[in-house]
């Protein structure tokens, strides 16, 4: 019989690669950070490393952010997705007019995590004031009051993605 776990609890985890932070830079992180406590889901320490690091502030150039590109790769159920919301939510009410898409392997996985998770969780939390759903099927989105707009796509090349363009992350927008 054990009597105690060889495992470590998740607040004393730390990623075994990774960017280190660049304490010199401003980051962002601790903004998507709160945006994930609105939404119900405080970030985990990796998550929070991750938002740090990726919203980190070109010094050179404040209206951009230090890296152009940001990969990610965790295993199954380490909390990537929990990510995503808080991310597009946050840059959907920082700058107006932003167009962000949500891709997925397929058109109907994206359009099913969209409406069964993403945007009930949104609908139930103190921002459901600031956007108005977009339920028509193909079409989904959340359309932000400041222009800005969510909607999934797919990334299969027969499906989705050819219309929209997504950009270069700025300060700028």
């Amino acid at each position: 019989m054990r009597t105690g776990s060889s495992r470590r609890s998740w607040p004393d985890s730390v990623p075994l690669f990774a960017t280190p932070r660049s304490p010199e830079r401003e980051t962002l992180g601790p903004n998507l950070a709160q945006v994930g406590d609105v939404l119900g889901k405080s970030f985990m320490p990796h998550q929070r490393l991750i938002s740090d690091v990726a919203l980190e502030i070109n010094p050179d150039d404040e209206d951009e952010f230090a890296y152009r590109g940001v990969i990610i790769v965790l295993p199954r159920q380490q909390g990537k997705s929990e990510l995503i919301l808080p991310l597009v939510t946050w840059r959907a009410m920082a700058w107006p007019s932003q167009r962000i898409l949500y891709a997925s392997l397929t058109a109907t996985e994206a359009r099913r995590r969209f409406t069964d998770v993403q945007l009930p969780r949104l609908e139930e939390s103190p921002f459901a004031g600031l956007f108005r759903p977009r339920r028509r099927l193909t079409f989904e989105a959340v359309l932000w009051r400041n222009g800005s707009i969510y909607s999934p796509i797919s990334t299969t090349a027969t499906t989705g993605g050819t219309g929209d363009t997504s950009c270069r992350a700025s300060l700028r927008g």
